[in-house]
């Protein structure tokens, strides 16, 4: 979030301030509106440039802790065995898909309510 802060808000604020001079000076002729898509394509170049540069350090990354879910102790690598008390790691729970019914269908239970 900070990031997005960092880098998003100065962009917003030239890009809006590069379409107020628009409106107020305009653009009549199409050299001076190459000139206004250059300080555009400026804009966006310089502000990639910085947080492709600085992102990192604005947005540190911390690797989640895993923990073995029968003794509690943290684990240092996801799929290895706890080194207290020997437990296999956690399974992945299983993920169910939902049926879905069409409302007025014979299986539906809106259907045996309106009947």
């Amino acid at each position: 979030m900070i990031g997005n802060l960092v880098f998003g808000v100065p962009l917003g604020i030239s890009i809006v301030a590069v379409m107020i001079y628009l409106q107020i000076f305009g653009a009549p002729t199409l050299e001076a509106k190459l000139k206004v898509a250059a300080v555009v394509a400026l804009i966006f170049i310089v502000d990639l440039g910085l947080a492709a540069l600085l992102w990192p350090f604005v947005t540190p990354f911390e690797s989640p802790l895993w923990k073995c879910w029968n003794c509690d102790v943290e684990l240092i690598h996801r799929y290895a065995l706890c080194p207290r008390c020997g437990a296999p790691p956690k399974p992945v729970p299983q993920v169910r898909a939902a049926r879905v019914m069409a409302c007025g269908s014979d299986e539906s239970p809106a259907r045996a309510d309106s009947a």
